[in-house]
């Protein structure tokens, strides 16, 4: 006891002298504290009542940590001080064995803050605040030390109680919360780069033993979040993954506890470039095994590999709109594709093979939830990337493989945890089935486009069971789209899948003299794609309603090149160049004709720049009419009345560069604002300034080679801006949405055709989904009754569909057909 005395004693008297720690090895807590106790009683008189009795935490490693009782080594530990006003008070009596700043009392000043000597001026201190250093100190003056704060604490907030930044990238932790805020509850931190000699980690690892999902509040995941994805982290061992998994599986699913705000900054910490780093650590993690053997150093597939996976299928993540960083995110599945697969092969061949879904350490996984993720994993991945069965071909034989595991694992006789009651079970099990319909049906929609595509077995048309006139005649003239097509594609646009197919028109296609490939939306019809499926009505109606946006300017195009070209001086565009610029008629058939806006003397002017991005400026000739007024005031209201026909904001132009015999096109949208063409009419009646952005970055470089010509150098080149009738940017969204998975759509099962054996469309129609869900759900008919009395429908119950039906035949105030109707 006097040697343990003697030697806190002497730490704490000689602040500053070098010691060594090794020396110190006594472990009773107990004399440790009466240690401390009476030597601070003996020096600052203070009764043994205001020194609270904890547990010491480990021996100080430096002598700045001497004087942070709360703060060893970078972390929180039990604290044998209380930091009251008291404590703080008994802290700065000793403040006069502090040896003195030297800095402080020169001319220089001391420029350390915190300084960790006593800033004290001596009592014969002049003007200029030179001193001796030998002179005594007052004693009455007492300084309050400035205290390390744990890791992640904000140090001023932590001693003063307040702090001027703002905003503050440390925590501030309301009174009496510090023991929680980096503590209990929330310990799942990584360990940084140590030394050697350092055993401890420096996140403090040893404040709480891993866990398996331990609830974390969202400030303090956030907070640890950004410990395990700083750049000199790293994972050492399949603890620290452990830790990670169960920030993420905190942050997955919606709860009271995590908004909108807090899951999509964890969104874009993980999403960053050490956050993808981790994640990726975890997907090519080796090994990964069933269950956790202690002699090697693996990660456990059901409580590590999956729950990460489960992540990127996680509410937040899906219903996020930073669509690329979610696009980042199942980029590493792309990239780590083979080796993903491999794992979960490997794993869940096992799982099968031994029928149980048990881990040793972590106990009993659920394979309804271990099979629900694979399956929403594989099917997002499908949707984001549309090359994935080709660049991957071990991508099909995985989705046969977890139907296969799925259906012996409803044979049962596994070891899992149980879903809950028959109806709960039920209402999973449907849920997962019709998950792995959908993941099917992309299979083998996409395996048949890879194996035409690789000519190893022609696609066939289908055709449906009607044989009329019409039908007969469409087949005749049937010439499919893209490469199934006897001479291959009509363009660069022309595919059979209509994701592949740009929104935007392109050169090629618009130049194209071959009609395109327009499907009859008749059920039997002949069409490359099953005559019951979603894809073929997705594809009908996108490619009709594409041809509705760009047909008309296609037309215009065409005509307004070939009399461009043409030698003649009497052609219709002749006529319109001579009035700058008008309405141009082109005459598709014998009665048919279509009308586009011609601007003329086109001059690119400038590269600028707007919320659309990179634009281009053009000069144009004004248009006949009104807008050549001249007033000021006339052609600024003439463009604010005529904006949503002409020159509209986001309207879809077609630039027509013609030189020496030779026409290009590039097309583009209006970003000029309807102000903007106000401002420049006024300026000028003969001329208008726009903006447009082009699709086709190219363009840019020929306006800047434009712009460096010599007028002289000019002559010859003529170039023509004419105006889309339809508005792009009102279609283009429903265009976007129809090239979306097919299988994603709701009530696709009743949008199809569907023809019986007698040529007769017919669709059954079943219950709604959530009555299905719900148990024991029934529809009370009462309000469409003649008389006031209760009419109960079960849609799930033969009997009480028959019997509904006959009431509301007899009582109610419905006719039959609209009896049978409901």
């Amino acid at each position: 006891m006097g040697y343990c005395y003697c030697t806190w004693f002497g730490a704490f008297r000689t602040r500053y002298c070098d010691w060594n720690p090794t020396q110190y090895s006594a472990n009773d807590k107990s004399i440790r504290t009466w240690a401390i106790t009476t030597w601070l009683d003996e020096i600052a008189g203070k009764s043994e009542a205001n020194i609270n009795h904890h547990t010491f935490g480990p021996w100080p490693r430096s002598r700045q940590a001497l004087w942070s009782p709360w703060t060893w080594n970078g972390r929180l530990s039990p604290p044998f001080l209380p930091c009251t006003r008291s404590t703080l008070e008994l802290l700065a009596d000793l403040s006069p064995m502090m040896p003195v700043c030297f800095d402080f009392n020169s001319p220089r000043g001391c420029r350390r803050n915190p300084c960790r000597f006593t800033h004290e001026k001596p009592e014969n201190a002049n003007s200029h605040g030179s001193a001796s250093a030998k002179s005594p100190v007052a004693k009455q003056r007492r300084v309050q030390p400035i205290m390390e704060a744990p890791n992640g604490i904000c140090r001023y907030y932590y001693n003063l109680g307040s702090c001027k930044r703002d905003p503050c990238r440390f925590l501030h932790p309301e009174p009496g919360t510090l023991g929680t805020a980096i503590g209990p509850g929330s310990g799942f931190l990584l360990s940084s780069t140590q030394s050697k000699n350092d055993t401890t980690t420096s996140y403090g690892e040893r404040a709480l033993k891993p866990a398996w999902f331990s609830v974390v509040a969202p400030s303090d995941a956030l907070y640890h979040l950004g410990l395990i994805c700083a750049p000199r982290a790293t994972f050492t061992r399949p603890s620290q993954v452990m830790k990670f998994v169960n920030l993420l599986a905190n942050a997955g699913p919606r709860d009271s506890t995590w908004d909108e705000k807090d899951a999509q900054r964890f969104l874009e910490i993980v999403s960053e470039g050490h956050g993808l780093s981790r994640i990726e650590a975890i997907l090519t993690f080796d090994p990964v095994v069933v269950q956790v053997d202690t002699s090697r150093e693996p990660i456990s597939f059901t409580s590590a590999y999956v729950p990460c996976l489960g992540y990127l299928v996680s509410s937040f993540v899906l219903d996020s709109t930073l669509a690329t960083r979610v696009n980042s995110l199942y980029g590493l599945i792309h990239t780590h594709f083979d080796r993903i697969s491999t794992i979960i092969t490997t794993c869940m061949t096992t799982i099968v093979e031994q029928k149980s879904f048990k881990d040793r350490p972590f106990g009993i996984s659920c394979g309804a939830e271990v099979f629900r993720t694979l399956i929403q994993v594989v099917v997002e991945y499908i949707n984001r990337f549309k090359s994935a069965f080709r660049d991957h071909r071990s991508l099909a034989p995985l989705t046969e493989s977890i139907s296969s595991w799925i259906d012996q694992w409803k044979a049962g006789g596994f070891v899992d945890t149980e879903i809950g009651d028959g109806h709960a079970k039920k209402v999973v099990m449907d849920k997962i089935q019709r998950d792995l319909h959908r993941l099917l049906s992309m299979a083998t929609r996409e395996s048949a486009a890879i194996t035409h595509k690789d000519g190893s077995q022609e696609l066939k048309v289908k055709k449906g069971p009607s044989s009329t006139s019409i039908i007969g005649s469409l087949a005749i003239h049937y010439d499919p789209a893209g490469t199934l097509r006897s001479d291959g594609p009509r363009h660069d646009n022309d595919f059979e899948d209509i994701r592949m197919i740009y929104i935007a028109p392109t050169e090629a296609e618009m130049m194209c003299k071959i009609s395109p490939f327009l499907p009859a939306n008749i059920p039997g019809a002949p069409h490359h794609l099953a005559s019951e499926s979603m894809e073929r009505l997705l594809d009908i109606q996108f490619r009709l309603l594409r041809e509705e946006l760009i047909a008309p300017l296609r037309l215009a195009l065409q005509s307004i090149i070939s009399d461009l070209l043409n030698p003649s001086k009497k052609t219709p565009l002749h006529s319109l160049l001579a009035k700058k610029g008008g309405r141009y008629t082109a005459e598709t058939g014998h009665s048919d004709s279509v009308m586009a806006s011609v601007y003329t003397s086109v001059d690119p002017v400038a590269i600028t720049t707007d919320k659309r991005g990179v634009a281009t400026e053009l000069v144009i000739d004004t248009p006949p009419g009104q807008a050549r007024n001249r007033s000021a005031s006339q052609r600024a209201e003439y463009w604010k009345a005529i904006s949503r026909k002409r020159l509209m904001q986001g309207g879809l132009v077609g630039l027509v560069w013609a030189s020496r015999g030779n026409a290009q096109l590039f097309f583009g949208l209006i970003s000029s604002s309807v102000e903007d063409l106000q401002f420049s009419s006024r300026e000028s009646p003969d001329s208008l300034r726009i903006r447009v952005k082009f699709f086709d970055e190219l363009v840019n470089s020929k306006v800047m080679e434009w712009c460096q010509l010599h007028p002289r150098d000019r002559r010859g080149t003529t170039i023509l801006m004419v105006e889309a009738s339809v508005m792009y940017e009102s279609i283009r969204p429903f265009l976007m949405a129809l090239q979306q998975e097919p299988t994603s759509f709701p009530f696709s099962r009743y949008l199809v055709h569907r023809l019986d054996a007698s040529r007769h469309l017919y669709q059954s129609i079943d219950p709604p989904h959530y009555t299905f869900t719900r148990p024991g759900f029934t529809w009370n008919l009462k309000c469409v009754m003649n008389e006031e009395m209760d009419l109960v429908l079960d849609p799930n119950s033969a009997n009480s569909i028959v019997e509904a039906r006959q009431q509301l035949r007899s009582s109610s105030q419905l006719d039959p057909s609209q009896a049978d109707a409901m």
